[in-house]
């Protein structure tokens, strides 16, 4: 339960043996290959017929009625397929097809876009073909703002002899008209129009009479849609292919991923040099695997360059590998910091839990976790972790929500002991959130005081072993032991005014455990800071700044923080509540009441797990991030990624 310890490597072999060796490497899943960077750019076969699958993949899944099932195939099987199979015949075929509905799309866009060109002009009588100039007379069909309109009637009053205007379509904003003017006055007219911003139609595009026009692109349009229906038909049934298609893809990645390695590598004419990372425990498993298939290789030891830092890969075991899903949201750790996983682990599931303190909610998360597990069982390991994540929390939750007597939103004592199973839940019943609010509300404020010391502790820990010298590190431990005593210190005030009664004995060593902590912070912080030579003024900010006594203001504010458990838990049950209230005042409905009502539970039921849910993640997840992680733990490492074979789209026999 520990960051793994890396080791960098490099790999040296004949140029001959390099698929070989490259692919083993792929197999084995072991190395993160840091590549060199070159300007060499090979372009490739693969590559092309990676960007046509990848398309037509794309273009054929926005087809398909439902996902179709992943192929279940060995790497035999795979190599046959892709070489049996008429991936350039289909692609091209695909192409054609691709281009023939697009084709049929933007025909009816612009069909439609004529619709809404000749919309406005529906009222006028007369064919658009003849609505052309004379010898005598300029005929302009167009649009003026509706705000210009009264002024451009009044300019044109003084030339109504030598024009006609008809009124088109008038809306909020723009008046449609037809202008008819003497050739005489074109010079008044053109003046007048720009200075009212006229904005000219012109419909050569069109013959007939507008609403004629327009009734045969709505015919036209329809053709189209029918044509392209039968499209997407002729498309969807192409859509069998995709597992195949996916399938290929993945054989291709593979290619490509090589290919783009070879030429970031140091080479020379007849040999490769690969430099990488390796988990220092499976190079041995390493060195076996490649010598199974190669004979003239060497794997040796590189020397790291002055402040180079490793990747960073987690080794838990398999109860505190899921949660490994909260540390990486914040971040690996940095050089010398340890694993959080195995430090929140404890934790999480149980503020979580809180959070929904309901059995019954926490049943839906199992199952639901339990479901995907079946669904996903040959998913990627980040995958399969995050859904041993969801049942470790259902789980969690199922056991704090019988504690707390909730089972979707029903208290077992309201109902006949007579049943033996309501007898039981009734019996293991410790505490109920909404009548005992002030205890779940000292529960939570104990699971911050529990947390944070612990915080304090392995602070203390981690910091004396990444001091340079024994004052600084015996400062840790002085600090980290008087920052846990006046944790808990504090936390017990804070106890004092839920459950005064329950915390009495306990107040005046929670005094002296305050007092002596607050000297032990300050004389720590400046005599071992002294003495280990790191001077006067910083050791000074370090007894009175941030991570001083001005810091107890903020510890103040971390242990009350954790009162948001107890504002979720209480949220939970009072919804479940309601949704069962609701549901008995339908179900006196005749009739169709009970049905209603029925359903009313079970999507009001579900919704609300999967609402709860997500806010008994994040509140717990900051919990860990801001007052937890702060007082020990930094982040920056960066991930561990071995270069190995994925298949995102079949199933590896």
């Amino acid at each position: 339960m520990s960051v793994a310890a890396m080791k960098k490597i490099g790999i040296a072999g004949l140029k001959s043996d390099w698929h070989e060796v490259i692919d083993t490497i792929q197999d084995a899943g072991m190395v993160e290959i840091q590549p060199i960077e070159t300007d060499i750019e090979e372009a490739s076969e693969e590559k092309a017929v990676l960007t046509n699958l990848r398309n037509g993949l794309d273009f054929l899944k926005k087809h398909i009625d439902k996902p179709l099932p992943r192929l279940e195939l060995s790497q035999q099987e795979l190599s046959k397929l892709v070489e049996e199979y008429k991936l350039n015949e289909y692609l091209d075929q695909l192409a054609r097809e691709k281009d023939f509905l697009l084709n049929l799309e933007s025909e009816r866009k612009n069909k439609l876009s004529s619709l809404s060109e000749l919309e406005p002009w529906l009222t006028l009588k007369y064919p658009l073909k003849s609505i052309e100039n004379t010898e005598h007379t300029r005929t302009l069909l167009g649009m003026v703002p509706t705000a210009f309109v009264q002024s451009f009637r009044n300019e044109i009053k003084e030339k109504e002899g030598y024009c006609h205007i008809e009124e088109v379509l008038t809306t909020s904003r723009v008046f449609y008209l037809l202008l008819v003017y003497h050739v005489s006055e074109q010079a008044f007219f053109v003046g007048s129009l720009n200075k009212h911003e006229f904005s000219r139609w012109n419909p050569e595009k069109y013959n007939g009479i507008p609403l004629e026009e327009y009734h045969k692109l709505q015919e036209e349009i329809s053709d189209i849609d029918s044509k392209i229906e039968g499209q997407k038909q002729k498309i969807r049934e192409l859509t069998s292919e995709l597992p195949r298609l996916g399938a290929i893809l993945d054989y291709y990645s593979l290619l490509s991923q090589q290919r783009e390695l070879r030429n970031k590598v140091a080479t020379t004419s007849s040999a490769f040099f690969i430099e990488g990372w390796i988990q220092e425990n499976k190079l041995g498993d390493l060195r076996n695997a490649i010598a199974e298939k190669v004979d003239a290789i060497d794997i040796i030891d590189v020397p790291l360059e002055k402040d180079e830092i490793p990747p960073v890969a987690l080794k838990n075991n398999p109860l505190v590998e899921p949660f490994e899903v909260v540390t990486d949201l914040y971040g690996r750790p940095a050089r010398g910091f340890p694993d959080p996983t195995p430090l929140l682990t404890p934790f999480f599931p149980i503020f979580f839990a809180l959070c929904l303190t309901d059995a019954g909610y926490g049943f839906i998360v199992t199952l639901v976790g339990a479901i995907l597990k079946f669904k996903y069982r040959k998913a990627n390991e980040g995958v399969r972790k995050f859904i041993t994540f969801i049942i470790i929390l259902g789980i969690a939750t199922m056991i704090i929500g019988a504690l707390a007597g909730g089972y979707f939103g029903i208290d077992p004592s309201s109902l006949s002991q007579d049943n033996p199973l309501v007898k039981f839940a009734t019996s293991i019943k410790l505490f109920d959130p909404l009548k005992d609010a002030i205890v779940f509300f000292a529960i939570a404020i104990i699971c911050g005081i529990v947390q944070v010391s612990v915080g304090f502790i392995i602070n203390g820990i981690n910091r004396f072993g990444l001091s340079e010298n024994i004052f600084l590190k015996i400062r840790s431990l002085v600090v980290s032991a008087s920052w846990f005593c006046v944790t808990v210190g504090l936390g017990i005030f804070v106890l004092s005014n839920l459950i005064p009664t329950a915390v009495e004995p306990l107040m005046n060593p929670a005094l002296m455990m305050l007092k002596y902590g607050l000297v032990g912070i300050v004389a720590g912080s400046i005599v071992f800071g002294l003495l280990g030579k790191q001077g006067f003024f910083p050791s000074l900010g370090a007894a009175l700044g941030f991570d001083g006594i001005y810091g107890v203001v903020n510890l103040f504010g971390d242990i009350l923080s954790y009162s948001r458990i107890l504002a979720l838990g209480l949220s939970t049950g009072v919804i479940a509540g309601v949704i069962n209230i609701i549901a008995g005042n339908v179900a006196q409905v005749p009739i169709v009441g009970i049905i209603f009502a029925g359903l009313l539970v079970i999507v009001g039921h579900i919704g609300y797990t999967a609402i709860s849910s997500l806010g008994a993640f994040v509140h717990p997840a900051r919990l860990q991030f801001v007052e937890y992680f702060s007082k020990f733990y930094e982040a920056g490492g960066k991930p561990f990624q071995p270069f190995k074979k994925h298949y995102p789209n079949i199933n590896l026999k």
